[in-house]
């Protein structure tokens, strides 16, 4: 039976991703406050949940996603909201969700990155620039991908996945 703290709960974890993603689709920034909170939720998800969670799996999934982000930020892959907010997003799928959490993150993520690319022409400037051999102008950041809306994507999975087993 759906325990109604817990959907609650649930239904704040979704809201805080949503915020997440739209901060970051504006402003390029995934505030740490979001993370710690949807971080700092998942202890009451814990408790308040009608079926057992294995938080040790779960701690053990943000871990592993924040080692590995870390990584990729340091060899600028990524950015540090985004490592931040895939590991707050791991604690809740823990190890037995978050293959497929990451799938998704993966496929929402390309299919958003494609898009950018074609919007900003990018087909059109690597071919100028491989026939006319231009220099490749900086940006300014400006054709950087919001992955952090690939990732609320993927938690949301999680949070919709625990809604639905919690009947």
């Amino acid at each position: 039976m759906l325990n109604l703290i817990d959907a609650s709960i649930l239904l704040a974890f979704a809201t805080l991703l949503g915020m997440a993603a739209l901060n970051d689709f504006r402003s390029l920034v995934i505030p740490n406050r979001l993370c710690l909170a949807i971080v700092a939720l998942y202890p009451a998800h814990v408790l308040a949940s009608s079926t057992p969670v294995d938080w040790a799996s779960g701690l053990m999934a943000g871990g592993v996603v924040f080692g590995i982000g870390t990584v990729m930020f340091a060899l600028r892959l990524t950015g540090g909201g985004d490592v931040k907010l895939m590991a707050a997003a791991g604690v809740w799928a823990g190890l037995e969700m978050l293959p497929m959490m990451v799938l998704l993150v993966m496929a929402v993520g390309g299919c958003y990155s494609l898009f950018e690319a074609i919007r900003l022409k990018y087909p059109q400037r690597i071919l100028r620039r491989l026939l006319k051999r231009e220099q490749v102008r900086q940006t300014g950041g400006k054709d950087v991908v919001p992955y952090g809306v690939a990732i609320s994507t993927g938690g949301l999975y999680v949070a919709l996945t625990q809604f639905i087993s919690s009947f």
